[in-house]
């Protein structure tokens, strides 16, 4: 007659605004433990997201390049997360009175908190005149595209994990 509906799980929402990403990144930005304050910058973080978009997206002249920008701020900022994301790290390792840095994989969990800690890095580190939320929001934007300090950041990590490869024979010590 009828047939059983399995239950959903307690952590399923069907809040189409709920990003488990954008929690992490909120708590990843949270200070002193004021989780209601970095929420808003976050918050205000993507109303500039779509502002720079939408600036993009009416400047574009031809329907083609208009379709190539995505409006979506939580798009822009899972792709932004995405392309930070290290493959490796380096890990100190003492033998012989010399300290080698080994390249050694990293965990997906490490590796996009390492992003998202880059990314919030690197809008701090800039102008001090503008307000962090726009400073993280133009950071993002450039994330997204591959461009910016963060993907620079990343870049040169796996530039060092490259020249010291040779020391890889130490991860297994």
């Amino acid at each position: 007659m009828h047939e059983q509906v399995k239950p959903a799980l307690a952590t399923d929402t069907c809040s189409e605004f709920y990003n488990e990403r954008v929690l992490k990144f909120i708590n990843t930005l949270m200070k002193n433990g004021n989780k209601k304050l970095s929420s808003i910058l976050v918050h205000k973080t993507f109303e500039g997201v779509k502002r720079i978009q939408l600036e993009r997206y009416h400047k574009a002249t031809t329907s083609e390049a208009k379709a190539e920008i995505e409006l979506d701020p939580f798009v822009v900022f899972n792709r932004a997360v995405d392309n930070c994301i290290p493959i490796l790290q380096l890990k100190n390792f003492r033998k012989g009175g010399i300290t080698y840095k080994v390249p050694i994989p990293i965990s997906s969990l490490k590796a996009q908190h390492r992003s998202m800690l880059w990314l919030i890095q690197a809008a701090n580190e800039k102008d001090s005149k503008l307000r962090f939320y726009d400073v993280l929001a133009k950071e993002l934007v450039a994330a997204s595209q591959n461009q910016g300090r963060a993907v620079k950041w990343k870049q040169e990590l796996h530039q060092q994990c490259q020249a010291n490869r040779v020391y890889a024979h130490f991860r297994w010590m």
